[in-house]
């Protein structure tokens, strides 16, 4: 009940009394300006309009969106008669569509104008004697977004001075969607970061629950199913029964299960036949709502591609269906391809054998390829072994952007093993499609030249080199005999 008044209160900005009979206040305005200034939320929770300007409404995006303003006056006088004030307009706002007609068109619609406002000007305070009740009702509504609940402004009366001016907040439903990332700042549409293989990510998505969930008629619900979707790009895998609820950050107590569409996509449908859940979300009318899912960055997602999830909330009202959707920031892991050749013909050699390392806060680390992705060893004994294919490649994929080090521990046949580490990097995540990081090591022959010289022309010379200062040698010394003779 308590939830209930408070959404009256963000609906309606009233004061009415018995409204038998006007009273007149000195220099009492005969016309009234109304300021509608929607606002699209998908976290706000009641809104008390005061008719004056709210530092923290006017703070949210503005909604593109166009109302019809209505006299209600003789509609609520009708309705009231059998309960109370609030009761009476909750009633007319819920069941509207059905009640339209009853009520009276003032004028023609009324867009937003650049400033963001819906202007309604020179609207009557009386007529018949009574101090005016009006409803205005969003007509246009943008693709993505939910419409307003009805607002309805009651004109003061007895002790309440009259105001030339009202400023109202109709709420313009949306959805945002972000994915957290342990120790980073929710990422929403636009943002990225690089993560690892392996790293499980919280997909949030956030929207208000209708106004109106609650409303029925003739016994019926008027909303007749609730679908919420998510949808994981290939790369993340949805982990199975990680969905879950909460309202007004209260988690729903009756346990729900989503159906997997297919590999990518799970929907979690709530109905009026799903008794206790329905109840428990009606009641919830008009408050925020979160959904929750959790999704892990598969190892053989393609590196360096932008992943991330996309929400629907689908709100069936009638035969009506409204869609929200949002898309969350992204995520990326990266990768490489160490190809490894004979340092002087290029051949690609197979049986190069490799670790993989990073520096952390306690030392050297060393790579340990699991199911989800990698961990990081202390111990090089248990550390995974990459090993270079007949092609001479090995891939690495799944890392987080860094440097890392790649340590040969052992030489294709015949030839000299590296010493030195070769550095790795990893770039840091940029939106779109980037190609793998590509190295090439060379490998030294067991005998020969050995690659730090440079190519095999380079090697040839200073073969020939050495050949010709050898014979110039031997040459000086035979004329050093034949002198001595």
């Amino acid at each position: 009940m308590i939830r209930r008044l408070a959404f009256a209160l963000t609906l309606l900005f009233l004061t009415l009394g018995a409204l038998p009979r006007l009273v007149t206040h000195a220099a009492a305005p005969t016309t009234i300006t109304v300021d509608l200034v929607p606002k699209l939320t998908s976290t706000q929770g009641p809104i008390v309009n005061s008719g004056e300007a709210l530092p923290a409404l006017d703070a949210l995006p503005s909604a593109d969106a166009t109302f019809q303003a209505y006299d209600i006056t003789a509609l609520f006088n009708q309705t009231r008669q059998s309960t109370s004030n609030v009761a009476a307009l909750l009633t007319i706002s819920h069941h509207w569509d059905d009640l339209r007609t009853s009520g009276q068109p003032v004028g023609a619609p009324v867009s937003t104008g650049d400033d963001g406002i819906v202007r309604f000007a020179t609207l009557p305070t009386q007529s018949d004697g009574l101090y005016r009740v009006y409803l205005f009702e969003q007509t246009v509504v943008a693709a993505g977004q939910q419409k307003a609940v009805p607002t309805i402004l009651g004109l003061p009366l007895e002790a309440t001075p009259l105001q030339s001016q009202y400023r109202l907040y109709p709420k313009v439903g949306t959805m945002t969607a972000e994915l957290q990332v342990a120790g980073l700042e929710p990422l929403t549409a636009g943002q990225l970061t690089s993560v690892p293989a392996g790293l499980k990510i919280e997909a949030i998505a956030r929207l208000t629950l209708p106004g109106d969930l609650d409303a029925q008629g003739d016994g019926q619900w008027h909303y007749r199913q609730l679908a919420f979707d998510l949808r994981a790009d290939a790369g993340l895998r949805i982990i199975p029964d990680s969905m879950r609820l909460s309202v007004d950050g209260q988690a729903l107590t009756v346990p729900l299960t989503a159906q997997t569409l297919d590999a990518q996509t799970h929907r979690l449908t709530i109905d009026p036949s799903m008794t206790a859940a329905w109840r428990q979300l009606t009641e919830q009318a008009g408050q925020p709502l979160t959904l929750h899912y959790t999704v892990i960055v598969v190892p053989d997602a393609l590196a360096y591609q932008d992943l991330t999830t996309t929400f629907m909330a689908h709100f069936q009202l009638g035969t009506d269906t409204t869609t929200l959707t949002a898309t969350s920031g992204a995520v990326e892991s990266g990768g490489a391809v160490v190809t490894t050749i004979d340092a002087f013909d290029q051949r690609p050699l197979a049986d190069a054998q490799y670790l993989l390392s990073r520096a952390a806060d306690d030392g050297t680390v060393y790579a340990q390829r699991t199911a989800t992705g990698f961990q990081w060893v202390t111990e090089p004994v248990t550390a995974t072994t990459f090993t270079s294919d007949q092609a001479g490649q090995l891939t690495l994929a799944g890392l987080a952007a860094g440097t890392y080090q790649l340590q040969q521990t052992h030489a294709p046949g015949g030839y000299v093993r590296r010493q030195a580490p070769t550095p790795v990097t990893i770039a840091v995540a940029t939106p779109g499609p980037a190609a793998l990081t590509r190295l090439t090591i060379r490998q030294a022959p067991a005998t020969g030249v050995p690659p730090a010289t440079g190519s095999l022309a380079a090697g040839a010379l200073v073969i020939l080199g050495l050949a010709f200062t050898s014979a110039g040698l031997a040459r000086a010394g035979q004329r050093r005999k034949h002198a001595a003779a």
